[in-house]
């Protein structure tokens, strides 16, 4: 697991480590988070990459999913608790409940 301080710690990073999963929070600081998932989106390595958007903020989502680019696998809500967690996590990565 790898942790990232802002938007382009993040874009280093998933570059970097080419991660199979990354929880983006659309309160990150830094970089608009909506560049970060269109940048991470038109990225020909990257662009599969399985995202799951992280917010307590609902009515932020707007930030990424108005993009026109593939939007995420899926989402879940702060608090994070574990169950909603890893219910997002598997449908991300495509693994039966």
């Amino acid at each position: 697991m790898f942790r990232a301080a802002d938007g382009d710690e993040t874009l280093d990073m998933v570059r970097k480590e080419k991660p199979d999963l990354l929880t983006l929070d659309i309160e990150m600081p830094g970089r608009n988070v909506g560049e970060v998932f269109e940048m991470i989106r038109k990225d020909a390595q990257l662009a599969n990459l399985k995202i799951c958007v992280v917010t307590g903020r609902p009515e932020m989502r707007w930030l990424i999913y108005q993009r026109a680019v593939k939007k995420p696998e899926a989402y879940t809500p702060k608090p994070v608790s574990e169950e909603p967690l890893i219910i997002a996590v598997r449908k991300c990565l495509e693994l039966s409940h």
